[in-house]
């Protein structure tokens, strides 16, 4: 594995004992830290953090399965490690920008999707 595909972008929760992800619809939730993550399954998805195995979500990883036809949906701190990375490799990506924050009061879990048509 080179150095950029084992990146650290985020985190991911997997529910134990099974191959589900903390998911936003269809794609899993990628988070800046782990705290975020736990923070994002205890009080937005109002589930209980002992039922989720954190692991670290490499650049590698998600490019493997975005290429399958994955979909992903980072946070700000994430996207913003995933981004350079994805342009490097001739990808076309929108910047995340603060318009969302200002949008909503920074109120809620602002998460963008990523996916690969």
């Amino acid at each position: 594995m080179s150095d950029k595909e084992s990146k650290v972008i985020g985190f991911i929760a997997q529910r134990k004992g099974t191959l589900d992800l903390l998911c936003d619809g269809d794609s899993a939730i990628v988070a800046g830290s782990e705290k975020k993550i736990r923070e994002y399954i205890s009080t937005s998805m109002g589930r209980s953090t002992s039922n989720y195995e954190i692991k670290k979500a490499r650049y590698g990883h998600i490019l493997q399965c975005l290429k399958l036809g994955a979909a992903y949906s980072f946070d700000e701190e994430s996207y913003n490690r995933f981004y350079p990375l994805a342009i490097q490799e001739g990808r076309k990506l929108v910047e995340i920008g603060k318009d969302a924050n200002k949008a909503t009061g920074k109120t809620g879990l602002h998460l963008l999707r990523v996916k690969w048509v």
